[in-house]
């Protein structure tokens, strides 16, 4: 059982072997485009491989064409066997199929039993829960270089919503002190702290401690995995990322990233030099976005290296597929930080929001959760 979005990474694979080929995306007509990525294989990455230089990463399944290109060789990666050979009209069949279930399926839903064989079959019936970045290693052919290249990709959906660069979990909770103002005790009176607790919005959470005489003062992230992934890309990066939460947590309103940039050059909570360089926070919220769309998670120690070092593969509304390559640099960051925006994970999963007490002080957690909505720029293929 899986939802839309899990599903897609299946379809995805059985798409781009039909076709032999993704279309790349056009910057200036926001659409698949003319150009095309010939793919020569692809592989499957074993399941629990740990994180390690891309390189290195294991692979249980490679998928091949044979001589004249009518079908799809299943190899064992490790014992360098044939397991199964498919034509190119069985994948094309069942791609047909496999679409349909998911533009009908809602919430979690299990595929037909035919399309399950068939993905058991040719050993793709799971999304890959290997724990990578990457979902997906592709053997491209790019005409500019003349010259074929291994490269990582992740898969994004647009079948359900919007999907995430990002994604809320215990690690991306930060901490924040409930500071008391104008002489107000260190603690609110534990009726007071229940009442805040249970109100269902978080603004008016957040409004009533602010009506109670305290303010929030940053203090670290909750995890200090995350914290010091952050402090790799950017020393600053969680003072810039806790003040984004603050200020969207009190807006309680859909925050798109550019939103945010506009605010920390209003507020400029690191006190750069903006007058002479106006574009610190943008130039370091494009390398955050990056990294974190490439490499970096919030619970696992990052090394720097980006496993999706090939991109995003877009799985549009429609079916089509589009690769969105991140060796066009510039253009992959624009569109993160264009069509990226805050979003609140679903409250008390990950204890954000509430108020807590510790050795006589009063604390709240804000999460952090970023997706990307990339059917805005994306036109769906007619």
């Amino acid at each position: 059982m899986a939802n839309k979005g899990e599903w897609s990474e299946p379809y995805a694979i059985l798409k781009i072997l039909a076709d032999k080929k993704i279309a790349a995306y056009n910057s200036q007509s926001n659409e698949p485009s003319n150009v095309s990525y010939p793919v020569n294989k692809l592989y499957r990455h074993a399941k629990g491989t740990p994180r390690k230089k891309p390189s290195n990463i294991t692979f249980e399944w490679e998928y091949c064409y044979d001589d004249k290109g009518e079908s799809v060789k299943v190899i064992d990666y490790t014992k360098k066997e044939l397991v199964i050979e498919v034509t190119i009209d069985e994948i094309k069949k069942h791609v047909k199929m496999l679409e349909d279930e998911i533009k009908n399926g809602k919430g979690s839903f299990f595929i037909s039993q035919e399309v399950t064989s068939f993905l058991e079959k040719i050993h793709v019936i799971t999304p890959d829960s290997s724990g990578l970045k990457r979902d997906v290693t592709i053997e491209l052919y790019d005409f500019k270089t003349s010259k074929n290249y291994e490269l990582g990709f992740n898969i994004k959906s647009f079948y359900g919503k919007p999907p995430t660069i990002f994604g809320a979990s215990n690690s991306s909770n930060m901490v924040y002190e409930l500071i008391p103002q104008e002489n107000k005790p260190s603690v609110m009176p534990a009726h007071e702290i229940n009442r805040i607790n249970s109100l269902k919005n978080n603004k008016n959470r957040l409004t009533e401690i602010s009506n109670n005489g305290y303010v929030l003062k940053y203090m670290k992230p909750n995890k200090t995995v995350f914290g010091n992934n952050l402090k790799l890309i950017d020393y600053e990066l969680p003072i810039i990322i806790s003040e984004m939460l603050k200020y969207y947590y009190y807006e309680d309103a859909n925050k798109t990233m550019l939103d945010l940039v506009n605010h920390l050059e209003a507020n400029n909570p690191c006190d750069f030099p903006l007058d002479s360089l106006p574009h610190f926070y943008r130039y370091k919220l494009k390398r955050f976005l990056l990294d974190i769309a490439l490499g970096m998670t919030g619970g696992t120690p990052w090394n720097g290296l980006h496993e999706a070092n090939g991109g995003y593969i877009i799985v549009n509304k429609d079916g089509s597929i589009v690769c969105l390559h991140s060796t066009d640099r510039e253009l992959f960051q624009d569109l993160l930080l264009n069509t990226a925006y805050f979003e609140t994970a679903t409250r008390g999963r990950y204890k954000h929001v509430q108020i807590y007490e510790r050795e006589g002080r009063m604390y709240i957690m804000l999460n952090l959760q970023i997706r990307f909505n990339l059917k805005q720029l994306l036109k769906e293929v007619v």
